[in-house]
């Protein structure tokens, strides 16, 4: 979290803290605290995702296959990889994702807040690397990291 968004006594003590130290007792308006400090890497990503008939969160009317999703899937991570085509265009053209708007863009994310294999995939991922197709119960993602 950044400063801001918890509660201040709670928050003065993390900001206090060294990454690896422990802080005493911290009372808050929800009881006594012990917070350790640990480092948090985040990274950036976009995506395009090609949902199917059934995916988690797909669109009504969606009448796409899993084995059509997949292969279009693998057909646009070609097209990702060509030299001069622009990832963000792709994806506000063909994504599923409500992020499609913003051209792929998740923004930053640290673990622990995607689902595991896309998790897995974007952090393993070098900068503005762009990954073979992932599966998650959302459907099939072409990941690109960009942070």
């Amino acid at each position: 979290f950044r400063r801001g968004e918890m509660i201040e006594p709670f928050e003065d003590a993390v900001f206090e803290l060294k990454v690896g130290e422990l802080s005493g007792v911290v009372e808050s308006s929800f009881g006594f605290h012990i917070i350790e400090r640990i480092a948090v890497e985040e990274i950036g990503a976009s995506h395009i995702l090609m949902q199917y008939e059934g995916s988690r969160y797909a669109p009504g009317g969606l009448s796409r296959s899993v084995d059509e999703a997949r292969r279009l899937a693998e057909e646009l991570r070609a097209l990702a990889l060509t030299p001069g085509s622009d990832f963000s265009d792709l994806a506000r053209q063909h994504s599923t994702c409500p992020s499609s708007s913003a051209g792929g863009d998740l923004g930053r994310f640290a673990r622990g807040v995607m689902v595991p294999s896309f998790e897995e995939a974007a952090f393993k991922l070098s900068i503005v690397g762009v990954r073979d197709v992932v599966e998650t119960p959302f459907g099939f993602h072409i990941i690109k990291r960009t942070f």
